[in-house]
């Protein structure tokens, strides 16, 4: 009686949901991809924990393909002083190599102007435009929450629209849930189903599959 109850409810929040019927369509322009950027940078800068004073000017920002990205940074890691990094398979690594402390904050900084300079076309393009995200906080608000609420599940820090908005629409309440609703999740698989975590139109994240679904 409760599944059929909660897939009622549910139902009779989509018949009341949001008024965008359809996705908005994707893409960003160049102004776009650009704020993207910048927020990124300010992103990566902030997880070098280094002291404002010293980042360096904003690199300029070149194009590669997603197969090249690694290879890309470590020829610019190379170039920047640092022969320890190497690609290999897809990905990079870097051998462990005994480094003063100004040696250690120079790889830092080289490590954020080498990753803010190579630009992806691919990965530019999976951001989302300001009307996706205007359409995805709707639909986390008036769907997604109460569709988890309905299954018990608690979700931290949901941001307001302006933080939302901010970030460029990467949250998810899937993402937030507590410890107890993680557990609770993985023994509840039909929550993915009942409770998708994007709205039609959009891709779903998969998530199912972190929990074994």
């Amino acid at each position: 009686m409760a599944r059929v109850l909660l897939v009622v409810v549910v139902a009779a929040l989509l018949l009341s949901g949001c008024s965008v019927v359809s996705a908005p369509q994707p893409g960003l322009t160049a102004d776009e991809r650009d704020d993207v950027h910048r927020w990124l940078l300010d992103v990566r800068w902030r997880q070098t924990g280094l002291r404002d004073e010293l980042r360096p000017p904003d690199p300029e920002s070149h194009v590669v393909a997603a197969d090249q990205w690694a290879q890309a940074l470590v020829e610019c890691m190379n170039a920047a002083g640092f022969d320890n990094y190497s690609a290999a398979g897809g990905g990079f690594g870097a051998t462990e190599v005994v480094q003063t402390a100004d040696e250690m904050q120079a790889n830092t900084v080289a490590m954020y102007l080498c990753q803010g300079g190579i630009s992806v076309e691919e990965w530019d393009q999976s951001w989302f435009n300001p009307e996706q995200v205007d359409y995805l906080y709707d639909y986390y608000q008036q769907m997604l929450l109460p569709c988890l609420a309905l299954h018990g599940l608690e979700v931290l820090d949901v941001p307001n629209r302006e933080s939302f908005v901010a970030r460029y629409g990467s949250w998810n309440p899937y993402f937030s849930l507590t410890a107890e609703s993680e557990s609770a999740l993985r023994a509840d698989q039909e929550v993915f189903t009942e409770c998708r975590s994007m709205p039609p139109g959009m891709a779903d994240l998969n998530i199912a599959q972190d929990y074994g679904g």
